[in-house]
């Protein structure tokens, strides 16, 4: 396998891990990152070669300068995860990287981003609409996208995921039951883990010349509509929402994605 066939994938948690055992399936060599020791073993058992490392805001612990040695494309697959730490500043994490990136010439970067970078304001946005965030993870996101754009303007790309869901784990099961939930006409915007692994191997395999992608399925019906027909399907109790025409909402749409990368969407949201 030539150095183009070594990827690193940062963040190896539940879209990095599936996503670096498809990679080894498809021939590549995979390093990569988990902060526990006991998940090494399940890297390792997946055909990866793991990595123990963690970014933290003053320092980054591990030998980051080795994990990426080789390495031509790195996958950042790193949430925010400011619902455990509010505090956290994400940007300043994965800012320390960036220095690293650059002496290593690793390219491309595959930035896994989300569509929480634009507001809950009924708007419609593609791959060239201005990020207004509302919620301070999708601050820290845009932020953090405008810095790697800015300091790695060739190599970067960002990859903007809608709400991912699998059969292990689907927003319908905290929603179910439950009543006057908010926002019920209010347009999905989801992706299923298995599309995006598709999407992101399809990035890797040709990145392009875009700097931004967008991976949401195109169905976009109501959150009513489509909670509901899951947990019907699901056979748990129905969500019930409120009345009323009012709801917070946008549509993320990924024309300009699927016309560049030929991308469509296999696996079915219902």
């Amino acid at each position: 396998m030539s150095r183009s066939g070594n990827i690193g994938i940062l963040g190896c948690g539940w879209l990095g891990l599936p996503l670096g055992a498809q990679l080894v399936n498809k021939g590549y060599t995979v390093k990569g990152s988990t902060t526990s020791e006991v998940k090494s073993g399940v890297l390792k058992a997946s055909g990866i070669d793991p990595r123990l490392l963690t970014l933290q805001e003053k320092e980054i612990v591990g030998d980051l300068d080795e994990f990426l040695n080789e390495i031509e494309t790195l996958v950042i697959a790193i949430p925010p995860g400011l619902r455990s730490d509010p505090d956290k500043n994400f940007t300043t994490q994965i800012g320390q990287i960036i220095p690293y990136l650059n002496t290593h010439k690793v390219a491309p970067v595959l930035f896994i981003s989300s569509t929480s970078v634009f507001a809950n304001d009924h708007g419609t946005y593609d791959e060239h609409s201005t990020p207004n965030p509302e919620t301070e993870s999708g601050k820290q996101l845009a932020t953090t996208e405008r810095l790697l754009l800015e300091q790695l303007p060739v190599s970067t790309r960002i990859l903007r995921l809608g709400g991912l869901i699998a059969a292990d784990r689907h927003p319908v099961t905290r929603l179910s039951g439950r009543t006057e939930i908010p926002d019920g006409l209010a347009p999905v915007n989801l992706i299923h883990r298995q599309d995006a692994i598709r999407l992101i191997c399809k990035l890797i395999h040709d990145p392009g010349k875009e700097s931004i992608y967008h991976g949401v399925h195109p169905y976009h019906p109501s959150r009513m509509e489509y909670y509901r027909d899951v947990a019907k399907k699901m056979e748990l109790p129905l969500p019930e929402f409120k009345s009323g025409a009012d709801f917070k909402g946008k549509t993320i749409i990924t024309t300009y994605t699927d016309k560049v990368t030929g991308f469509s969407y296999e696996v079915p949201l219902v």
